[in-house]
């Protein structure tokens, strides 16, 4: 199992240098990955652009969406913008997608809100032919046939979409019991499918470390189980969805992540990071003094 840590890309009033901060420290904390989300109507940084700032900063860790709203995006100015940020980092792009569930955001986009299941469907046929040079429509990414694919969701239909078109599967938030069973019927429909080897599996927990802040409700971490492929997982701080609670999630055969490599956006340190311990080393600014988020 490794461990992932959120960029505060959808932090209203975030500084400016937040997302780019965050992803040199979580570099330098050891951290496998980071990872941000995708909203439209809030108060949040475009994903792929947080990730290109990511990119621009470190040199090792995974950069990750869990997830991007693929059908809110028009599919060829995605596919370039991911093989970019995957040429850029040298490989290190991983693109989870999932279809969303914010109605307002579709609007905005003006994009039919209904179909959107449809959509992704034929979205990630479209991006494998683009990053295969099938349309022209370069550049072509680091990794040959594109950026690692998740499909993020319910299982039930997250799983065959990654059996047919996919690396693996990101439940996103939920109870380690949903995740046991959604491990589940993943496996089985990449059996089904007839794909080699094992499918990479994600999910998010969420953490609070450090001293009690009133009304500072908690942002999200995230774990993954190793499959075929190498795995490095992240979540990150979301604006909260109205119908959803979230709560830990992990492998069943992972052990317990060691609580100094899982975190979220911490408290202010008591003491200057000049002090030249691990801990001062290796503590996240807040991204901002106010934190309203929500779970």
């Amino acid at each position: 199992m490794k461990l992932g840590i959120a960029l505060p890309n959808a932090v209203p009033g975030a500084p400016g240098d937040a997302v780019t901060t965050w992803a040199r420290r979580a570099e330098e904390c050891g951290f496998d990955s980071v990872a941000v989300i995708d909203r439209v109507v809030y108060d949040s940084v475009d994903p792929l652009v947080a990730l290109a700032m990511a990119a621009a900063v470190t040199s090792r860790v995974e950069l990750v969406t869990n997830v991007l709203i693929a059908p809110q995006h028009r599919t060829a100015l995605l596919a370039k913008q991911a093989a970019s940020i995957d040429r850029a980092s040298g490989g290190r792009l991983t693109l989870g997608v999932g279809v969303g569930v914010r109605a307002d955001d579709f609007a905005a986009c003006e994009i039919p809100f209904r179909s959107r299941g449809a959509r992704l469907d034929r979205q990630l046929d479209e991006l494998r032919g683009i990053w295969n040079g099938e349309w022209g429509i370069g550049p072509a990414p680091a990794r040959p046939g594109g950026p690692r694919l998740l499909i993020g969701g319910d299982a039930a239909l997250a799983g065959p979409r990654a059996a047919r078109h996919g690396g693996g599967w990101t439940m996103m938030v939920g109870t380690p019991d949903q995740f046991a069973a959604g491990v589940d019927t993943v496996h089985r429909a990449w059996r089904e499918a007839g794909r080699p080897g094992t499918p990479r599996t994600m999910a998010v927990f969420y953490a609070a470390l450090g001293e009690a802040v009133p009304n500072s409700p908690p942002a999200r971490s995230a774990t993954t189980t190793p499959g075929s492929a190498p795995t490095s997982p992240a979540g990150s701080p979301a604006p909260p969805p109205p119908t959803r609670t979230p709560s830990p999630a992990a492998s069943r055969s992972s052990p317990p992540p060691a609580p100094t490599r899982s975190s979220s956006p911490p408290a202010r340190p008591r003491s200057p990071s000049s002090s030249g311990s691990p801990a001062s080393r290796c503590a996240l600014p807040p991204p901002s003094d106010h934190h309203p988020l929500s779970s």
